[in-house]
């Protein structure tokens, strides 16, 4: 749920599409490696863009994701607002999945290398910065197992070259359904490769692997993840159904993610969310609860976000 704390100053290779971003993975600890639930699941693995049903060959979904919060660090109170669609598109065993992401961040410091102390520093330069990325993923299902890909463009206000190509993903998901007893297990793991254009960190290398089980009307995820710039990262959440009717249901979440940065800097965050869901209309809210670490000086995420999503 939170950024790295030097990826938060320096504006490194994590800020384009690797941000927490889709509420009902948020509400679950920002898990999603294994959970194809919504149109926004190949958001972390675009493997799930391909998990569907034998009675669904053709589908449609969309979706719109809006949200405010503030995130950063002691020096600075920073706003971030962010805006991602979302349509895929299922054909027989092809599925393809467009993501279009916008953030403005405010009261942006850069950062700058200080050769004396050999660290990364805050400058005094603050910046409005525009960021804009399109990310296009495929995924084809075999039986019980899916692969999937994704590249993408990014596009920002402040770097020498103004568009540039942000990376790409490959993953993988591998599903046991029983439909009889309604349970369903799914392990997914994924490589992400994210790329800034102007940068002291201008590549990062992420690995990802994750569980999500199923039982009736509780669900669990877990997942476990890190990257080049990237601590340890471990997340858990549950979701259940509170209230399942003929026509919709209601399900409560909650997660907790974990960064382990060394022995005396850690974080841990907190989320809750709801989920409403009537017939091919579903509504997501989470919210993160905000922390203050005195270790990494970092404030993070004190956000809402809401999401909407229709299937045809």
């Amino acid at each position: 749920m939170a950024e790295a704390a030097g990826t938060i100053a320096g504006g490194g290779p994590i800020a384009y599409f690797n941000t927490p971003m889709i509420p009902n993975a948020i509400s679950m600890g920002n898990t999603g490696v294994a959970d194809s639930i919504s149109v926004f699941s190949a958001y972390y693995n675009p493997a799930n863009a391909g998990f569907q049903k034998a009675n669904e060959l053709f589908k449609l979904r969309m979706g719109i994701i809006g949200s405010h919060g503030t995130y950063g660090n002691i020096l600075s109170s920073d706003h971030l607002i962010q805006v991602l669609g979302a349509v895929e598109f299922h054909r027989k065993s092809w599925s393809y999945n467009l993501m279009y992401l916008e953030k403005q961040i405010g009261n942006y410091y850069t950062s700058k290398y200080q050769e004396s102390s050999g660290m990364i520093i805050l400058s005094d330069i603050k910046l409005s910065v525009n960021q804009r990325t399109l990310n296009l993923s495929g995924a084809q299902k075999r039986s019980g197992l899916v692969w999937g890909w994704a590249v993408r463009a990014c596009h920002d206000n402040i770097s020498k070259d103004k568009i540039f190509m942000g990376g790409g993903d490959v993953g993988i998901l591998y599903s046991i359904d029983n439909d009889e007893n309604n349970r369903l297990m799914n392990f997914g793991i994924m490589y992400r490769y994210l790329r800034n254009n102007d940068s002291l960190q201008s590549s990062e290398n992420i690995f990802r692997t994750g569980v999500s089980g199923l039982i009736n009307t509780f669900k669990v995820n877990f997942d476990i993840s890190a990257g080049d710039f990237t601590p340890l990262t471990l997340g858990f959440g549950a979701k259940y159904s509170v209230i399942d009717f003929n026509v919709g249901k209601i399900e409560i979440s909650a997660g907790n993610e974990y960064q382990y940065y060394n022995e005396q800097e850690d974080l841990s965050l907190m989320a809750v969310g709801l989920c409403l869901i009537r017939k091919t209309l579903e509504l997501n809210i989470s919210y993160t609860l905000p922390l203050i670490d005195q270790h990494i000086l970092l404030v993070t995420n004190h956000e809402l976000k809401i999401s909407i999503q229709a299937q045809l």
